[in-house]
């Protein structure tokens, strides 16, 4: 993952208005401070932040669907 990946997906966490926890923020300020591209930990962390973020993955909350009788 670019740096410009990075990014992307971090404008993307901060548009969702996600409440990260403090070890969440704390990862991705050093991230933005990051001059060049991500560890593969590192970018497997930022997706799981970002999936997470976003609803998906394997943080997906369940949504149940009421039939109509």
């Amino acid at each position: 993952m670019t740096i410009q990946d990075a990014f992307i997906l971090i404008a993307a966490i901060e548009k969702l208005d996600y409440k990260a926890n403090e070890w969440e923020k704390e990862f991705l300020q050093n991230i933005e401070m990051c001059r060049y591209g991500l560890s593969s930990k590192q970018a497997k962390v930022l997706t799981s932040i970002y999936d997470k973020a976003s609803g998906g993955g394997i943080f997906q909350k369940r949504e149940y669907i009421k039939r109509k009788i």
